[in-house]
């Protein structure tokens, strides 16, 4: 290895090094610590991200492909055939379980407030989760229904930073928590172990949430210690060591997705106002100080606004204004013009010499005035590069987020092939953010329902061994991918059953989201009868 005897580390021209010295990064001056102290400026992150899912069409609908693939109608419950977990005693409670929790689901049960069913609350968190980068679902002891907690209230109180222990540690912003030693990072409170113990919430959204006070605010912890049943759902996809808040999907391409709105809006006001008709009077002659004192002399001439001219008798009165010979007590020997006729003589050579708009309309000839003309403007917009600009940039967003640019923009104008294979692709992305989903936020909520519901029947350490079998063993339904041609799906999963590679059921939920028509429903058990 050659050494720098200089600085006794090798050369940065050499290996990865290399890089550091050329002249194409000269301006990249960033640097990237730890996860927690990339994160110290997340506010502003949500807030542009949230900002541009309203305003850019882009950005809209990498949120909307998310919500769709991921969740659709929603990913529902259902039970397997066989549990290798359950005691035999015990499989009575899996129809009840499942039949409960189905109802639960439409009544909007599960939901605090009761406005969302389960299938809402699904698309209300995946939203979230894509849009500011988590989202927070708490409930009380003893209950199952939920309350959704927008990531903004999450934040740690600062109100226990104090002169001896300051806030700012090790490069980033944590606390301690006095009571027990916690650390406190962006409202996550942290044992030894950078387990999470605890969130704390803001009880409602205040003004300065950097002011908080100790009556603004509760600690609400991730379990419930009796059950180690979570009692806080923290719902986001860590990508780096020790990250403990999420990151918008939008976050890569927040400076493109920028840039593309600005566009969009500059070409888009070019192209209204070129579609109207716009015309500029153009003279060799423009009304200025030196050309003034003549225009003003031939418009004495044109609309006389003084009784000094003598009437011979041939004066059009229409241009002539009425002159008042009542005595003036300033001075009665000039005669007072009256001041309606004046103001309109006055209002005419204004008119006529002042290089403001004039109007245009339909059916309207205007005479000019000596050396003017009119000049319009050529339409150049809609550029011809417009929609060359908008497919590059949009397949760049559509890359960063994870998904084809076929899918984003819903465009499927290439061959079958190509076609089906970006469904498959996103399919692939859904199913991976599906996973993450269920284990942080549908099937936790799945197994507090199931334990909360038969603790009083079986006790407490048997629901929550069957509740977490359950969960553990639950098949989730999650929406079918789009299929371009029905037909040619359902020969190849015909071709698959015929090999045994799948049965009917599977082959109908992946086509038509539904088990197989036309199979005989088992004989209900003496359970489900009572």
């Amino acid at each position: 290895m050659i050494i720098n005897p200089m600085y006794g580390f090798p050369p940065i021209n050499i290996g990865y090094g290399a890089q550091l010295g050329s002249a194409a990064i000269a301006g990249l001056n960033s640097m990237s610590s730890t996860a927690m102290v990339d994160l110290l400026s997340r506010w502003l992150l949500v807030s542009h991200s949230r900002q541009l899912a309203i305003s850019n069409p882009a950005a809209a609908a990498a949120i909307d492909r998310y919500v769709g693939g991921v969740v659709g109608s929603g990913i529902s419950y259902s039970t397997p055939k066989e549990s290798s977990l359950i005691p035999s005693d015990y499989e009575w409670v899996m129809p009840i379980v499942s039949s409960r929790f189905a109802l639960a689901s439409k009544e909007c049960s599960l939901d605090r407030q009761g406005l969302l069913d389960f299938s809402q609350m699904q698309t209300l968190a995946i939203e979230n989760m894509m849009l500011s980068g988590d989202i927070v679902f708490v409930r009380k002891p003893d209950e199952y229904s939920w309350t959704a907690i927008e990531s903004d209230r999450v934040i740690s109180p600062y109100y226990m930073c104090e002169k001896t222990r300051p806030a700012y540690v090790d490069g980033v912003f944590k606390l301690i928590n006095r009571e027990n030693g916690n650390r406190i990072v962006d409202g996550v409170e942290l044992d030894n172990d950078g387990r999470m113990v605890a969130l704390w919430i803001l009880k409602e959204a205040i003004e300065r949430p950097w002011a908080v006070c100790a009556d603004q605010i509760e600690r609400i912890p991730i379990e419930d210690p009796d059950t180690g049943l979570p009692l806080c759902l923290f719902v986001f996809m860590p990508k780096r060591p020790a990250q403990y808040r999420g990151v918008p999907l939008l976050s890569p391409v927040i400076e493109q997705l920028f840039l593309q709105s600005a566009y969009i809006q500059s070409e888009g006001n070019a192209a209204a106002l070129q579609a109207s008709l716009y015309g500029f009077i153009t003279s060799q002659k423009p009304v200025n100080d030196e050309t003034a004192p003549e225009l003003l002399s031939r418009m004495e001439e044109l609309v006389p606004v003084s009784g000094d001219e003598e009437d011979d008798g041939e004066a059009d009165s229409e241009h002539t204004p009425n002159v008042s010979t009542e005595e003036n007590d300033d001075d009665s020997d000039k005669p007072t013009p009256d001041f309606k006729v004046a103001y309109n003589g006055q209002e005419a050579r204004e008119n006529l010499y002042n290089p403001r708009a004039k109007p245009i309309t339909s059916g309207r000839f205007m005479h000019l005035a000596d050396n003017e003309d009119i000049k319009f403007l050529q339409s150049t917009h809609p550029n011809t590069n417009f929609a060359s600009y908008m497919d590059a940039t949009t397949e760049l967003i559509a890359s960063a987020v994870g998904l084809p640019a076929e899918v984003l923009k819903l465009s499927f104008n290439s061959s079958y092939s190509a076609s089906r294979a970006a469904i498959i692709q996103a399919g692939q992305k859904y199913a991976q953010v599906r996973t993450h989903f269920i284990s942080r936020f549908v099937r936790p909520v799945f197994e507090v329902f199931a334990y909360e519901t038969i603790k009083d029947t079986v006790g407490n350490d048997a629901a929550l061994y069957i509740s977490k079998s359950l969960g553990s063993e639950a098949i989730w339904r999650a929406p079918r991918l789009a299929a371009l041609d029905p037909k040619v799906e359902l020969e190849a999963y015909k071709l698959a059953i015929d090999m045994g590679l799948v049965d009917a059921d599977e082959a109908a939920l992946a086509v038509y989201g539904h088990r197989a028509a036309g199979k005989p429903k088992p004989e209900p058990t003496e359970t489900e009868n009572v």
